[in-house]
């Protein structure tokens, strides 16, 4: 910064003219509008305005997606398939009981059967001893040779008829072993998570609920933070216009500054200029009131652009957090424990996942559905073949009946193949009972069967119309989440977007500070150069009329009008007022101040 030494004597005009016009030259330099970083911060404010300002009506038309019709009956629907859920969950547990039940049934057919075949290859024992008596008797010319062949008969239909039961019964229980394997795996994991996911719904549906109140709550001072950002945007785009108001006036410095050349040089043909015809004396005057006039005017419109940067530089920080706030409270409302989501998102992968595993159960259901259907087969079959047992049981009694009477007329040499024929008969009646209990057993697991059979029909039903009602909803919750999600990351971005912008415009906006600086050196040259025009100072009452008549016409400005009326009223010295309102009849300048 330049010194300041008080001169001892006059300096020429002259010379203090060309340390005039060299501060002038530096004076228009600094002037000089930094339009880079205006336009830039400029532009970063008219995006926060419009990305801001959009905040609230994101914000309804979120609180709107909440409250619209697909919503509503997206959560009617998610009720009921919670209902659903929490239903075929339980049910599950019964068909897996029933299931242990119809095999536990199925195994009390597959004993007695076991006997039963125990009992048949009696038969064909007796049927070989039988064979051995008759050729003893035939001897005595009775033939036996019919009752031997129609015991081999009688016992191959009955080997057949249980080997066929058997197998039946054999793939019966595989078929039983595979549904309830996968009953089993199904319990074990789907059907836990199926019933922990319908509990969840239940909480997810009351934060639902508690969401779209809380959005509503806060609607309200959602929009009135948009009028404030509104009105601070708006203060800072005016705040904007000071860098050209400040060229402006340092403008008029550097104009009054020049206008002094009149005291020593008039304009071509304007010899006769009344500047030009002051006296020496007088002209010194006038010269050094001019500099301490323009002196306090530049001082005066720093000042107005320090304070009006600062006000500019609080409005953005005050925007950056609205921004953050935003996202914030966005964030609060509408998004999900992870933070990158809505909390529908939640909602809707419990939805699809519900309904893999209702797929799960579908499969499962379906094994046992064919599992009935098979039960129901075979134990036909079997009672069908337990009917033919009983054909052949008749038969046997009958003969065993005829070969004992027979034997009886024979005398001791019947006495022998009659023994057998008894053994026959008492097999029938065994036969007969184990078929009566085969017969118990078979209604036994039918009935367990059919129960089992109404169970899955309901159960087959309720799956449909949860699965029907899965895809809706999932549909409905996907469409709602998506919106939710596309609305919160736009606001992420945009408010991202506008803290960069701001952070970017504002972290080198130190104009101010440089201007101080500038403007402060040149005040202390234009003070010295004052000072060398009248060593003594001046009486701003001696010059007053001279001054008015000589830059009256240059002050376009209240601030400069202010400052020029401070000076002729004699208190240059004090510190200036701040700027009031132009009076009415301004030019347009007057109306940024």
């Amino acid at each position: 910064m330049d010194s300041v030494v008080a001169p001892t004597e006059p300096v020429a005009l002259a010379d203090i003219l060309r340390g005039i016009d060299g501060l002038n030259a530096d004076l228009g330099q600094l002037a000089a509008p930094n339009e880079a970083a205006f336009v830039t911060l400029g532009d970063a404010l008219a995006s926060a305005r419009t990305t801001l300002s959009n905040g609230s009506g994101q914000f309804h038309a979120l609180s709107e997606m909440l409250d619209s019709g697909d919503g509503n009956h997206a959560e009617e629907m998610i009720a009921s398939a919670r209902g659903d859920i929490l239903s075929i969950s339980a049910e599950t547990r019964a068909i897996a009981a029933s299931l242990c039940h119809l095999d536990q049934r199925t195994s009390a057919v597959a004993k007695p059967l076991a006997t039963l075949a125990k009992i048949i290859s009696e038969i064909s024992a007796l049927g070989i001893n039988a064979k051995i008596h008759a050729a003893q008797v035939n001897a005595q010319g009775i033939d036996f040779t019919v009752f031997t062949k129609d015991i081999d008969r009688l016992q191959q239909l009955a080997d057949d008829t249980i080997k066929r039961a058997s197998g039946q019964l054999g793939s019966l229980s595989m078929a039983m072993a595979s549904a309830r394997q996968a009953s089993d795996t199904f319990q074990r994991g789907d059907a836990i998570e199926l019933e922990s996911i319908g509990t969840r719904l239940g909480g997810q549906l009351t934060e639902l609920a508690a969401r779209r109140e809380t959005v509503r709550r806060a609607l309200p001072g959602i929009e009135q933070r948009t009028g404030t950002i509104a009105e601070r945007v708006s203060r800072s785009i005016s705040a904007l216009q000071i860098n050209d108001l400040t060229s402006q006036r340092l403008e008029h410095v550097r104009s009054a500054l020049a206008l002094m050349h009149g005291l020593t040089t008039p304009p071509s043909g304007k010899e006769s200029d009344w500047l030009y015809t002051l006296d020496d004396e007088r002209k010194r005057r006038i010269f050094a009131a001019v500099c301490t006039l323009q002196a306090q005017q530049m001082e005066r419109a720093v000042a107005d652009f320090s304070q009006a940067i600062r006000d500019l530089k609080s409005n953005l920080t005050a925007l950056g957090a609205e921004a953050s706030t935003i996202l914030a409270e966005a964030q609060t409302l509408f998004g999900g424990d992870d933070g990158d989501n809505s909390f529908i998102e939640a909602v809707a992968t419990d939805i699809e996942r519900a309904a893999v595993l209702l797929d799960n159960y579908c499969q499962a259901d379906e094994r046992v559905r064919m599992l009935i259907h098979q039960v129901s087969e075979v134990f036909g079959l079997i009672a069908k073949d337990l009917s033919a047992l009983r054909s052949i049981d008749a038969d046997l009694r009958i003969m065993g009946l005829n070969a004992t009477l027979k034997c009886t007329r024979l005398g001791s040499s019947g006495h022998a193949l009659g023994v057998v024929a008894q053994e026959l008969r008492a097999c029938s009646r065994r036969t007969e009972e184990i078929s009566r209990l085969i017969a118990t057993a078979i209604d036994a697991a039918t009935d367990e069967a059919q129960a089992l059979a109404e169970r899955s029909e309901r159960e087959h039903a309720t799956a449909a119309a949860l699965a029907a009602n899965i895809a809706e909803s999932t549909r409905a919750m996907r469409t709602i989440s998506s919106l939710l999600d596309r609305t919160l990351n736009d606001l992420m971005t945009a408010c991202d977007r506008v803290s960069r912008l701001l952070t970017e415009a504002t972290g080198s906006f130190d104009l101010e500070q440089s201007l101080e600086k500038g403007i402060g050196a040149l005040v202390l040259r234009l003070t010295d150069l004052g000072r060398q025009a009248a060593p003594d100072g001046v009486d701003p009452a001696l010059v007053r009329e001279d001054i008015q008549r000589m830059l009256g016409q240059h002050y376009t400005m209240s601030s400069e009008r202010i400052i020029h009326d401070i000076f002729a009223d004699g208190d240059a010295l004090s510190a200036p007022p701040p700027a009031t309102a132009a009076s009415g009849d301004s030019d347009i300048d007057d109306f940024f101040f």
